[in-house]
Order: structure tokens, then C-alpha cells, then sequence
């Protein structure tokens, strides 16, 4: 799809257009195919990888795993618990780990030019899982896995948003004083709060695939315990081994067809690319008009690419969270 929406843009200018606007267009879909290529075929192998890895294994008893040897690649399934559960805030739910993503967005009412500043806080508890399964326990730390859980967003006008939401963005005035105010002199001002939650709540049955490690000389204390092994999560997933295995491979299968797509549109647009930046450069210009009109165009071009990015990988992890956890109700 995107190679054909970005074919279309390049047949939408032609001599007739603005020399800098062809430029731009070229540089901003050449860039977003280039991007959605290599992330593409880099999150395929990924995907895939852990597709094949799940499908070869199969799910052993926690005590077993533990009486074998450790640095091996394991799966394991049990209930999720922690010493002290977190509550989340959105849904009110007790959670063994979750992820929470604050953003505070500034705005002013100047249309030429920047019109948005952003500040984010991110507070994380992914480590320190303990996954029991009435054989044995383990610590999962899922602070680097593609993890299927639960997530939920809200998003509220400053003014009328919740106690605990308006004592984060007092938190972050504090925090970033100087860089705020220089914003508000600037004309800008706060205007909204947008809070994200991923979780896995308590008690709730996790699938693991990771790298099992001994626990560490010194030991460690969760729920009275000593001593406890370590799951490095590659994968941890609230869906079971099939449907998590599905998920990881559709995800797999998608990236790569955007990434084949996006190779072939860049071999369809590369020569519009070179010809509107031979036009562009044709063009007699003073040396701070180009350095100016050069700067706006890459800013430009590199919104497009994130948000290039943003939309497509984002759009492959929903359909690979939905058959993941449509496997979980089914359960």
C-alpha cells in the first residue's frame, strides 16, 4: 500500500512544481520506504526467529527447567505474582508488571511556526516477576521482551484531568523547570495529559520465552525466598504458547511484506528523488537560503519518516496482540 501512496505523490509534481516542494516530497517518501525497508526486514527476523524458537521448544514444569543447566533458551508457564503489586491507575488493577507513559502536550496558536512541545515520563516495573507454577519458581524480567499484555490510554484536558494525573505534571514542572518556562515565554502553554498503561495483572497466567540464568552469589529476596534463577524474557505473553507463536509469526510475515513493498518502491522512486535534487540544487539560491530552506526540509522529512514508522509497525503489533490474545479468552 504504501508504495503506491508514495508512486502517486511522485506524479503529483512534475517541472511545473515548486523546486524545493519536489525536493521535499521525494526526500520524505524515499526516506520513509528506506526506513520501513530496514526496520521491516530487521523486525521480520525477529518475529520469525522467536516463531521458530517457540514452535521448536515446547513448555516444561519450572521445577524440571531448574534441575537442568542454566545460559539455555527455555519456555515456561505459570502464575504471575510479586512481592509488592502495583496498582494501575487507569483500571485500578493490581498488577505483578507493568509500564506507564506520561505525556504533557504544549501548544501555541502560532500557525507559522512550531506549534507543539512535548515532555515525557515513563515509569517501568517489568523486572522482579516471580512465575510460579507449583513446581517451582522463577524471576522474569521482561524489561527487554515483545510482551502481549494489557494495555489501556486516556486523555485529558489539563484542567480536567484526574488528582494523580495533575500531581505527574506537577512532578514534571518541577523537574524541568527552566526548559517549561522558556516554552511559556515562548507562548506556549499546557493543554493536555496523555497516560498509557501496559500490564500484567496479579495472578494472571504468563508464558515465558527466555534465556534462563542462575540466580546471583548474593542472592535475592522476593516473597521470602532466596536465591531465585533469572528469566531473561524474549517473549512474555498473557496468550498461550500457539496463539503467541501465531501472533510472533504474523507480525513476522507482515513486516516483511511492508519491507519487500517498500524495497520496490524505492527502486521506483529513487530516480525522482535524484532528478528533483538536481533541480533543486539547479536552482540559484544564496548559501543561507539553502542552509535555511535545506534545515525546514529535513525536519519536515523526518517527521514523516517517524510517523511513517509509527504507523506501519504499529498497525503489524495490533493484528500480532489481537490473534495473541484472542488465544488467551479463548483459553
Amino acid at each position: 500500500m504504501e508504495p503506491g501512496l508514495f508512486l502517486i505523490l511522485a506524479q503529483t509534481c512534475g517541472p511545473t512544481c515548486d523546486p524545493w516542494f519536489d525536493a521535499l516530497l521525494a526526500l520524505a517518501a524515499t526516506g520513509s520506504l528506506f526506513l520501513v525497508a530496514v526496520f521491516g526486514f530487521w523486525v521480520s527476523f525477529e518475529r520469525l526467529r522467536g516463531f521458530r524458537r517457540i514452535r521448536r521448544l515446547s513448555t516444561e514444569p519450572i521445577g524440571t527447567v531448574l534441575t537442568g543447566p542454566f545460559d539455555r533458551f527455555v519456555e515456561l508457564r505459570g502464575q504471575a505474582k510479586r512481592a509488592t503489586a502495583e496498582r494501575m491507575l487507569l483500571t485500578d488493577t493490581m498488577a505483578a508488571a507493568g509500564k506507564r507513559t506520561i505525556t504533557v502536550t504544549w501548544a501555541r496558536s502560532v500557525f507559522w511556526k512550531d506549534r507543539f512541545r512535548f515532555l515525557r515520563h515513563e515509569e517501568c516495573f517489568l523486572n522482579q516477576i516471580v512465575l510460579d507454577d507449583g513446581t517451582g519458581q522463577v524471576l522474569v524480567d521482561a524489561s527487554d521482551a515483545h510482551r502481549y499484555w494489557l494495555s489501556k490510554v486516556a486523555n485529558w484536558k489539563i484542567e480536567e484531568a484526574p488528582d494523580w494525573a495533575r500531581q505527574r505534571y506537577e512532578e514534571l514542572r518541577q523537574r524541568h523547570g527552566d526548559t517549561i518556562a522558556s516554552w511559556e515565554d515562548s507562548g506556549f502553554s499546557a493543554r493536555s495529559i496523555e497516560v498509557w498503561e501496559e500490564y500484567l495483572p496479579i495472578g494472571s497466567e504468563l508464558f515465558v520465552a527466555g534465556r534462563l540464568q542462575p540466580a546471583p552469589e548474593n542472592g535475592n529476596t522476593v516473597n521470602g525466598s532466596l536465591g531465585l534463577a533469572t528469566v531473561r524474557a524474549e517473549v512474555a505473553s498473557l496468550g498461550r504458547e500457539s496463539s503467541t507463536a501465531y501472533g510472533l509469526l504474523v507480525e513476522g510475515i507482515l513486516a516483511f511484506l511492508a519491507a519487500a513493498g517498500a524495497a520496490v518502491g524505492i527502486s521506483r522512486l529513487t530516480p525522482w528523488l535524484v532528478g528533483t535534487l538536481v533541480r533543486y540544487l539547479a536552482d540559484q539560491q544564496s548559501w543561507w537560503d539553502r542552509v535555511v530552506q535545506g534545515g525546514i526540509m529535513l525536519v519536515i522529512s523526518a517527521v514523516a519518516w517517524w510517523l511513517t514508522l509509527l504507523v506501519t509497525f504499529g498497525t503489524i503489533g495490533v493484528f500480532g496482540e489481537m490473534i495473541t490474545l484472542r488465544g488467551r479468552k479463548s483459553a
